[in-house]
């Protein structure tokens, strides 16, 4: 035999041929080896985003809560209940002044609140620490038809300049 014009003895042509099968050898188990440590990779993220996730959620999950027991502070005030109970029998600009004041005051002391309106039966707004609010119409926003069933501190939003927010 000739190979590049020389003749091969015996010896090289086994040298070549365990090189040729080592070279397929060591190229076979490379191969293996990048998709294990691939599959094992993708393995790894994907746990690490799901513990982040749950981390995530335990985190919403627990703002949420806080948010839905400062609701229910800011709710037991009695003198808001009686003003708000007053101006459902005869609408008033007393009550209403009066529950305004509550709600500012209230504000003050829960800073996470950027704005608190009451409705009232029909989805009006009466009062508001946004004296613009009042007057407005929420009946057919979903935020007042769950809120007729159950507090509620769990809707997200994108505020105007991008940032996540809480309704």
């Amino acid at each position: 035999d000739r190979l590049f014009g020389t003749e091969m003895r015996i010896g090289k042509k086994l040298t070549l041929a365990f090189l040729l099968i080592s070279l397929c050898s060591l190229f076979a188990s490379s191969l293996v080896s990048y998709f294990m440590a691939k599959a094992s990779l993708i393995e790894r993220v994907l746990e690490h985003l799901e513990s982040v996730a749950a981390v995530q959620k335990n985190r919403l999950e627990s703002i949420i809560e806080w948010n839905l027991e400062r609701l229910a502070l800011v709710a037991s005030r009695t003198q808001l209940r009686l003003s708000l109970k007053s101006f459902n029998d005869k609408p008033d600009a007393k009550h209403r002044e009066k529950m305004n004041l509550i709600l500012r005051d209230a504000k003050a002391s829960v800073a996470c609140f950027e704005v608190i309106s009451i409705l009232d039966p029909a989805g009006r707004v009466v009062a508001s620490t946004l004296p613009e609010r009042v007057g407005e119409d929420c009946s057919s926003r979903e935020i007042f038809t769950r809120g007729k069933r159950e507090n509620s501190a769990d809707t997200f939003f994108l505020s105007d300049d991008g940032k996540l927010k809480l309704r």
